[in-house]
């Protein structure tokens, strides 16, 4: 008998371990035939190939195909067989003996960090007008005629990516890496949101990009503001851009911003559209919470327009039509380091009114001194004329000293201009609506070095309300004004250690308004004027951590008003998590307030057109609002699909009676009282093959607290309880259409008893029943948007869109109040007064670039 000693053993073991690593060597590298492999290639990442059989079948390959990705698998397969392999799009491929000469150039644009595809990417070809995004995979195709220069790819947060020509011809589909930009520690992006070019970060806030945009339901212009109505927590209850309802606050309490200036006007047609071109206004920044430290006096939310600072490649012309207006752009690069953006845009109705025109100014004049007048049998012998336009102008100069200071010029101005005549037999009597702003400011930025920076800026924002009533019968002239002037200068430094980032913000703000009234029968002229200046001083401390799950955001605010010696110090604490490579956690606590807002006396005031005027707090009628918010959320995330969860309590004191536009018992009331609202926004996004679902719930109880009314406690006026927005996007035969719909639960009103009450200097009044008790029916409206475009030979881009808007026409009614008339026998009667949407509305547009 043999004794095996232990090197016997280990030589055993060793032949064994040899033995079977061979065998499994032989299986992975078994010979294939290439028509196997293709399949197995189809079935693992669900894609076609189209070949010849007789061009694939003397094929058989011996390689390790388990440790191959798929482009690494279409390399080796065109270099040991010579064929060539060309893409079709993301899923389809063909197999050819002769390389044929590819239409298209494609690439797959990934982050660097998480190794996940950039879905809503803006390539654009430099130099040129040519314009794509990325889709589901991260890919791009360009056609074959238009690669005329290096290829850019932008992404919010990441840097930019710059892709030769030279570089597409690479591989099948060769990938490329984009770098996160870690200039700022500020919350990023946690993935594309319901359509290209809109982008959700943390604390439920979003970014968005109008030159990537897809498409959403129903319109036909990349109109930031209504592509921000979108979004949960975001609403207007009157379908206006003007009334933006941001988590159940009133507009006035959100503070909307033009590259950092903040705006007093918001709509052109008084508030049906943007009164921000989209041509210049190219990108929106909305914060639910936790907004910029230079974004003051607001409680609810904030919003920041602006465009990109980058200089053009080089001169690009647009011009733009649709049924209501034309406009057209420019951009100039002036020399290597100034570049010049313009746009202006003007309504052309007084030369050819078109149904569109005609369906908003019935919507807009609803309830008004022009429409309540015609509708009223004493003026039946009277002859009405109406003319109305709008128009805007802005710019943008950047000029770059050198690699580290940048200086930037921003300016704008916009009008809407109304006027409706009144005239019996030898009278005329012309009635005005004048509503203007003109917006400048300047802004430097130096980078000392790479860990700091130092950014200023001054700004002047002037905006003037003016109306002019005249009565046709009593020779009545009634005139107001409402003016602000707002002047804002800031200066921040950033340094930037490791992790960290530390900011420190001086400000310094002065707003002063204007309200003047004046009657010459019987003779009146009031006249108010309001300044407050304040100071403010901010730190910040941003820290993310090593492995980037965990980042922090700490900052302290104190402001001062001289004019009431009185200093505020508020808070801001958000934090995030990243729970492995998908999912997050989220939270948020901060405390703001405002010292301007706006106030309505009176429901004629301004025609009625716009009856809200802008006024300052005091300490009085209407003290400074304080706001304080907290926020909880949850996260997935994937290339194809994304859900989000948030949830959040506001609580807004010091709140006048007079600013919450009531039409009830509290409609000349100046208590001052408070609102809380509680609720929860579920939002999420699919892709299933050309197909992006998206779609979102809100829920929410959003009541007042008014110690002086009885009952104290009742529903908001803004209280909608459900809402559910979604829509279906998908590109066919390379037109892209997209489809959704909008609902929500009624709004609240005050019923009347109805009696009536006689008032010796109102006169007749409708007694009310419990405040906000009914409900009006639920809103609905389905709406559908299609894009078609196309390149022509000498690089000049067109593009149509088509939008309908309330397919179904369906009667939504969006308000409802009640006044006290004589009928015809003069005795005094209860009308139903009720504002409607907009019905069946469709519009077009064509764009030619150049």
């Amino acid at each position: 008998m043999i004794q095996k000693t232990p090197k016997n053993k280990f030589s055993l073991i060793l032949g064994l371990w040899l033995l079977s690593q061979v065998f499994l060597l032989g299986q992975n590298t078994a010979p294939t035939a290439l028509f196997k492999i293709l399949e197995s290639l189809e079935n693992e990442y669900d894609l076609r190939f189209s070949y010849q059989p007789e061009d694939v079948n003397p094929y058989i390959l011996q390689l390790d195909w388990s440790s191959m990705d798929l482009e690494e698998s279409l390399i080796t397969i065109q270099s040991q067989t010579g064929l060539w392999i060309t893409k079709i799009n993301q899923r389809y491929f063909t197999l050819t003996k002769t390389r044929p000469k590819a239409k298209n150039y494609c690439a797959q644009i990934f982050d660097a960090a998480s190794k996940l595809p950039l879905h809503g990417a803006t390539v654009k070809i430099t130099g040129t007008n040519y314009l794509t995004t990325t889709d589901i995979d991260g890919s791009f195709l360009i056609e074959r005629e238009q690669l005329n220069g290096a290829v850019q790819v932008t992404y919010l947060g990441q840097k930019p990516l710059i892709i030769t020509p030279e570089s597409l011809e690479r591989g099948i589909c060769p990938s490329f890496y984009s770098e996160a930009d870690l200039t700022t520690l500020e919350t990023v992006k946690i993935g594309r949101y319901f359509t290209s070019g809109i982008v959700q970060r943390h604390q439920g806030n979003f970014s968005i990009n109008t030159q990537a945009f897809g498409l959403l339901p129903g319109q036909t212009q990349n109109d930031a503001l209504w592509f921000a109505q979108a979004l949960p927590g975001v609403e207007s209850t009157n379908e206006t851009v003007s009334t933006m309802n941001i988590r159940g606050g009133t507009n006035d309490e959100n503070n909307i911003s033009w590259e950092g200036i903040r705006m007093y006007q918001y709509g052109h047609f008084f508030g049906l559209i943007s009164a921000f071109n989209p041509m210049l206004s190219t990108e929106l920044d909305l914060y639910k919470a936790g907004g910029p430290v230079h974004f003051r006096n607001y409680v609810s939310g904030a919003m920041n327009i602006h465009s990109s600072d980058e200089l053009p490649d080089g001169s690009q012309f647009r011009y733009s039509l649709n049924a209501l207006d034309t406009q057209f752009s420019t951009e100039l690069r002036a020399s290597e380091s100034l570049g010049i953006r313009l746009a202006g845009r003007t309504s052309y109705n007084r030369w050819i009114p078109t149904p569109v025109y005609n369906s908003y100014f019935g919507r807009m004049f609803q309830d008004t001194e022009i429409t309540n007048n015609q509708s009223d049998a004493a003026y039946d012998q009277v002859n009405f004329e109406e003319q109305f336009y709008f128009f805007d102008f802005g710019g943008k100069i950047n000029y770059y000293i050198n690699e580290s200071t940048h200086i930037k010029m921003a300016f704008m101005a916009i009008e809407n201009h109304f006027e409706f005549t009144e005239a019996l037999a030898n009278i005329e009597k012309i009635n005005k609506l004048e509503q203007k702003s003109n917006v400048a400011g300047v802004f430097v930025h130096h980078q000392w070095n790479e860990s700091q920076k130092t950014s200023a800026k001054f700004s002047l924002n002037q905006y003037h309300l003016q109306a002019l009533n005249q009565d046709i019968f009593s020779n009545q002239t009634l005139k107001q004004d409402n003016e602000v002037l707002d002047i804002d200068a800031y200066i921040t430094h950033d340094l930037y250690l490791g992790q960290n980032q530390f900011s420190v913000t001086y400000d310094f703000n002065e707003i002063g308004v204007r309200n003047k009234q004046q009657v010459n029968v019987p003779l009146f002229f009031a006249t108010k004027k309001e300044v407050i200046r304040s100071h403010m001083a901010h730190l910040n401390w941003r820290f993310r951590s090593d492995n980037n799950r965990l980042k922090l955001n700490l900052a302290g605010r104190a402001s001062h008003y001289p004019k009431w010696n009185q200093t505020l110090i508020e808070p801001i604490l958000m934090a995030e998590y990243k729970m492995g490579r998908h999912q997050f956690l989220n939270g948020s606590i901060e405390q703001r307030h405002q010292t301007i807002g706006q106030r309505v006396d009176l429901q004629s005031d301004f025609l009625g057109i716009e009856k809200r005027r802008w006024s300052l707090a005091d300490d009085q009628n209407s003290p400074m609002r304080r706001g304080k918010q907290f926020s909880l959320g949850w996260g997935y995330n994937r290339a194809d699909m994304m859900l989000n969860i948030q949830g959040y309590y506001k609580e807004v004191k010091s709140l006048s009676a007079q600013s919450q536009l009531f039409q009830n018992q509290f409609q000349f009331s100046q208590a001052i009282g408070a609102y809380s609202i509680k609720g929860v926004e579920m939002s999420g996004q699919k892709s299933i093959g050309p197909l992006d679902f998206w779609g979102s719930y809100s829920w929410s109880k959003n009541d007042y607290n008014f110690n002086a009314f009885s009952p104290s406690v009742f529903p908001n006026n803004g209280d909608i309880r459900h809402q559910i927005k979604w829509a279906i996007n998908t590109t066919l035969h390379k037109i892209k259409y997209s489809f959704g719909g909008h609902w929500h639960s009624g709004l609240p009103f005050t019923e009347t008893t109805g009696t009536l009450s006689s008032d010796y200097f109102r006169g007749f009044i409708p007694d009310f029943d419990r405040p906000n008790e009914r409900r009006l029916n639920s809103y609905l409206r389905l709406d559908f948007s299609a894009q078609y475009q196309w390149w022509t030979p000498n690089k000049t881009h067109f593009q149509i869109n088509l939008g309908l808007i309330n397919l179904l026409n369906q009667n939504n009614t969006l308000a409802r109040r009640f006044r006290a008339d004589l009928d015809s026998v003069d005795e005094p009667q209860i009308n139903t007064i009720n504002t409607y949407g907009l019905g069946f509305t469709p519009n077009a547009s064509l764009s030619i670039s150049w």
